[in-house]
């Protein structure tokens, strides 16, 4: 479904991406403005539903504001050492989670559940003095992750119905891990390219022009949000992506860092989500 295409992020640990007049702007021989970032989202829980933010600062690793990382939390079933995916658990995408409190923890809601807090700093502070590890497998891939305690593991055992479904988290301390060369991008990654729990890339972005057109060729319209994308980009022509290789969002004071992006083509249409949706 989706194909990748290497391209460098320039940014840097100093660079805050707004919403507020950030264009887009793709290398030729010269860089010349192709649009402009419309949405920012950030997924902290793998395979839950995502928080569209006005500002993120560009890791290598994905998205962050504040406390919240893209993808720095996942369900895992340890019976199996793997994680749950939306495409066969899609009730998950009704899990939301909210920032309160000053942002100091993320609260998680889904229905017919108590509301869950999780205390970010507590886990970050735990993970890095007192760790208790989970194992992950992933295809080729193997990644240990923090165990965020029987609260959380419980309620979503209670959700899902399932056992043996423990809430991990990947501190900002955890050592990076090299992206895997042997999926479907593998050839596209440079050697130093790192990543969390997002396993494909750090980033994926998506044009609003090419959606509504492949969107439009279809009998039941598919929104957006169902590709799950983390940059969506307005003012550009339908497909024109497909020959980006590098782009900058135009900001005050980046510094040039190496990152990988997915940008996202119509070859196959996603699973239909409007049912938990």
């Amino acid at each position: 479904m989706m194909h990748g295409m290497s391209v460098q992020l320039m940014t840097g640990a100093s660079l805050v991406v707004t919403l507020l007049a950030v264009a887009i702007w793709c290398k030729t021989s010269a860089f010349k403005r192709v649009g402009r970032v419309s949405k920012l989202i950030i997924y902290p829980i793998k395979s839950c539903r995502g928080i569209q933010v006005q500002m993120a600062q560009c890791t290598p690793t994905g998205l962050k504001y504040g406390i919240l990382r893209d993808r720095s939390f996942m369900i895992v079933d340890v019976a199996k050492g793997t994680f749950l995916s939306l495409a066969l658990n899609p009730s998950l995408v009704l899990v939301e989670p909210s920032l309160r409190d000053g942002g100091n923890g993320i609260w998680l809601d889904a229905p017919g559940m108590d509301t869950l807090k999780i205390a970010v700093d507590q886990l970050e502070h735990l993970a890095t003095n007192s760790p208790s590890p989970v194992s992950i497998n992933y295809k080729e891939l193997k990644m240990n992750g923090h165990d965020c305690g029987d609260t959380c593991a419980q309620w979503f055992q209670n959700y899902l119905n399932k056992p043996n479904l423990r809430l991990v988290y990947l501190p900002m301390t955890a050592p990076p891990v090299l992206c895997n060369t042997k999926n479907k991008s593998g050839s596209l990654f440079q050697k130093d390219d790192v990543m969390g729990f997002n396993f494909t890339s750090s980033y994926l972005l998506m044009t609003e022009s090419s959606q509504d057109d492949f969107a439009g060729r279809l009998e039941n319209s598919i929104p957006i949000t169902n590709f799950r994308p983390n940059i969506t980009v307005e003012e550009t022509i339908p497909y024109e992506e497909v020959q980006w290789t590098r782009f900058q969002a135009k900001s005050k004071g980046y510094r040039e860092k190496t990152g990988f992006l997915e940008v996202l083509r119509f070859f196959q249409t996603p699973p239909d989500r409007k049912s938990v949706v």
